[in-house]
């Protein structure tokens, strides 16, 4: 099916615009508060008080000392898992309500229905595109590793016919890996939607991502990367970054950034939604 672009902005616009989108705002808001907190907790290095641990064969850590860097990396990184599990079940009603087109509340059978399976298949199929995205990465690397090595052991090497010719096969390596990236993201636009609509695995979801973007590539790409483009630049502008501590201007900025930046992603999630719903049209407005 063709997708109208204009239609698609207006619907998902409208249906964000509602007491269903208000609702899942105040949780985006929520959830997102929660997660910079214990980013923040986590994060720092610096203990306020006796942790008190008891536990003896290493050093104590009292008050006003710091934890060491790889525990500080090792908590944070547990802390955004932790807040990814929290947000999924979130999105997932969000799409399925955006995409049942619900805008008096959101009916229990988007919030309850298998509401734990669809979470765990929507964190299973994110870790599965994160496993893609390392191995193109690592490949791409290898690749431009192995051709400096190739070059480098060369008597051109250090003529400028073999540099220029290095510098090309980098570019084009360069240039071929950020494509990869881009036909690799916009196939799997939809994961979350097979998810949280079709109840589709991680695998199923993949399929039905690729599935579902067929044939009107370019007007996803360009509709999705301006809602990216947006959704970022709100983020950036909104919330202030918390590198080189956190004054008191931006402790009292942050809730409204955030509540900016929930308010847009629920925009953006809805006008993706419904494009959703555009391109399956098999998928009723009582899918559940």
């Amino acid at each position: 099916m063709s997708l109208s672009i204009r239609r698609v902005v207006s619907e998902g616009i409208s249906v964000a615009t509602s007491r269903s989108g208000a609702v899942l705002a105040l949780l985006f808001f929520v959830a997102e508060s929660l997660g910079v907190l214990l980013m923040l907790v986590a994060g720092t290095t610096y203990v306020p008080v006796d942790i008190g641990t008891g536990v003896t064969g290493g050093p104590e850590v009292a008050a006003g000392g710091e934890l060491p860097a790889s525990v500080a990396a090792v908590t944070s990184a547990l802390t955004g898992v932790f807040t990814a599990i929290v947000t999924i079940p979130i999105t997932i009603v969000a799409i399925r309500t955006f995409v049942g087109g619900a805008t008096d509340g959101i009916p229990d059978a988007y919030l309850f229905d298998r509401i734990g399976r669809a979470t765990a298949s929507a964190f299973g199929a994110s870790l599965l595109y994160g496993l893609v995205v390392v191995t193109i990465s690592f490949v791409s690397a290898f690749v431009l590793l192995a051709a400096a090595v190739l070059v480098g052991g060369t008597d051109v090497a250090t003529s400028a016919v073999g540099l220029l010719a290095f510098a090309t096969l980098a570019f084009v390596i360069v240039v071929g890996t950020i494509a990869l990236f881009g036909i690799v993201w916009l196939h799997t636009l939809f994961l979350l939607h097979e998810v949280s609509v079709r109840d589709r695995g991680a695998l199923g979801a993949f399929r039905g991502s690729w599935a579902a973007v067929r044939g009107n590539r370019l007007k996803l790409a360009a509709l999705a990367g301006g809602l990216v483009v947006i959704r970022g630049l709100v983020s950036w502008v909104s919330v202030p970054s918390g590198y080189g501590g956190w004054s008191t201007l931006q402790l009292l900025l942050t809730p409204i950034g955030l509540a900016v930046t929930a308010v847009v992603g629920v925009y953006v999630t809805a006008i993706l939604a419904r494009a959703y719903r555009r391109l399956r049209p098999d998928v009723g407005e009582t899918f559940t």
